[in-house]
């Protein structure tokens, strides 16, 4: 489908309106669109976005608007990846925090800004009014793991419950955290599994996801970057070990 799409998103970007945006990646500026049918929207985005690099950010006036939108983009742009940058679940002074699948969500759009991938990001204006992380500090708190790397297991594990992960006796929700000798398990947000980190001593030699309910290993990797598992205030950032 993909394929019979893309002379579409084509001939989008040889509209004067269209090339007056993406020419010598004019894209500091806020752009407005108006007087688009919601069907054009996703093409006309994709267009924009298959000459730009970097991040794009796309808000919208609602909720529903902003999910439609990140069903429709993948079809016009397959290998472009999509965030949903969600409005928190909470109502002003509340006293209860924002789910973990709306936080993983924002989380998961906030760490996209941090490597300036090519990407899009949606979002509600309610979305954006909210207070969230600054990108330095999810930048600052984030730290790359891969096999062969020296760290202290108690550290990592110090360091990262300050940053809102939960110490758990085992591991089966995202934000959970546990440590057993040498073995360290972590459900970063924003992931579909939890991830085992096992030590020969302080050197990292395997990292693996795994199934919770079964402890069986799914899948090695060679390296992660893994965030904080909230949004919190600047002054609360911890340096990273």
């Amino acid at each position: 489908m993909a394929q019979t799409l893309r002379p579409i998103i084509d001939l989008l970007a040889t509209h004067p309106d269209i090339r007056s945006i993406t020419a010598n990646n004019a894209f500091d500026v806020p752009r407005h669109l108006a007087g688009v049918r919601k069907a054009a929207t996703a093409p006309i985005i994709a267009s924009i976005a298959q000459h730009h690099r970097t991040p794009i950010l796309v808000v919208v006036a609602h909720t529903d608007e902003s999910v439609r939108l990140c069903e429709d983009l993948p079809h016009w742009l397959p290998n472009h990846p999509v965030y949903h940058f969600v409005a928190n679940d909470t109502i002003p002074y509340e006293p209860m925090s924002p789910s973990v699948e709306s936080t993983a969500a924002r989380l998961r759009a906030l760490h996209a800004l941090t490597a300036r991938e090519q990407c899009i990001i949606v979002a509600p204006i309610r979305a954006v009014l909210q207070p969230t992380i600054a990108i330095d500090d999810v930048r600052h708190a984030s730290i790359t793991l891969a096999l062969g790397q020296r760290h202290d297991p108690i550290q990592l594990m110090h360091h990262w419950v300050t940053l809102g992960y939960r110490a758990s006796t085992s591991v089966n929700e995202p934000g959970e955290i546990n440590r057993r000798g040498g073995i360290l398990d972590i459900f970063p947000l924003g992931t579909t599994h939890p991830l085992r980190i096992e030590f020969f001593g302080d050197e990292i030699d395997s990292l693996r996801w795994f199934e919770p309910l079964t402890q069986r290993s799914i899948e090695s990797i060679n390296e992660i970057t893994i965030g904080p598992a909230h949004e919190y205030q600047s002054q609360q950032t911890s340096a990273v070990i």
